[in-house]
């Protein structure tokens, strides 16, 4: 704790590969909540402090930081459930050479929700919104990228998954699917279909909130598997 401050010293190149190896362990949402414990995050991610005690909608049950910490413990255990590592894009792939296979979903689901404090507010009805939270959250994560000095076809990745985590729920909303929201839906998110699942049920399991039924995380769950299996076979294996 003393010595947490002293990381300002350091190189962005430092703090990007350090937090990245983090990222990549089986639990990297303990990880960072150790490094938030000992006053290191807001040192090197300053981005997520208003994060802290954002409060959602009653479909949360969580405040945003603590959100995100959930729904990064979730990633892992979910690429397990679809099929393994083995379907990820490599970190070379992804712009992060060097890194654990789940350390570039690990990055974009920590980043996810980045935005939603710039823009949260009240409508008319007293119900709290985070509208485009996705374009500003993808935004920021260029501009933290930048900082880091990482790679721009990683900044690239970390757009395209934070600007489309929130796609796969709205398609529940046109079921039964057409084959045309499924090529938008693809074509937003290539070369990364499987990371944007996979990210997008994270985000899911983390939303719990007292308005959020049973029900309604089962028909996420079925909707992800239909859109993976109506993958092209070639360019993706089947879990």
């Amino acid at each position: 704790r003393a010595a947490a401050s002293g990381l300002r010293t350091c190189s962005p190149e430092r703090h990007a590969h350090e937090l990245t190896v983090l990222l990549g362990l089986p639990r990297p949402d303990r990880a960072v909540r150790l490094l938030d414990e000992l006053g290191a995050l807001d040192v090197v991610l300053p981005e997520m402090r208003p994060m802290k005690d954002c409060l959602q909608n009653p479909y949360h049950h969580l405040d945003v930081f603590d959100h995100t910490l959930e729904a990064l413990a979730w990633a892992v255990p979910i690429v397990r459930q679809l099929g393994g590592e083995s379907l990820l894009a490599t970190p070379d792939e992804c712009g992060l050479p060097g890194a654990a296979p789940t350390a570039p979903l690990a990055w974009a689901v920590l980043l996810h929700d980045v935005g939603k404090p710039g823009v949260r507010r009240m409508d008319d009805e007293g119900h709290i919104i985070f509208w485009r939270h996705d374009e500003l959250g993808a935004e920021l994560t260029e501009e933290i990228a930048a900082r880091l000095h990482m790679s721009r076809r990683f900044a690239a990745f970390l757009g395209i998954l934070v600007r489309s985590h929130l796609r796969l729920g709205f398609l529940a909303r046109e079921t039964p699917l057409s084959r045309r929201a499924l090529v938008r839906y693809r074509r937003a998110v290539e070369p990364y279909v499987f990371e944007s699942v996979a990210l997008s049920l994270a985000d899911r399991m983390a939303t719990r909130g007292e308005k959020t039924s049973g029900k309604a995380i089962a028909r996420h769950f079925r909707l992800a598997r239909q859109v993976w299996l109506e993958m092209p076979r070639a360019s993706r294996p089947l879990p």
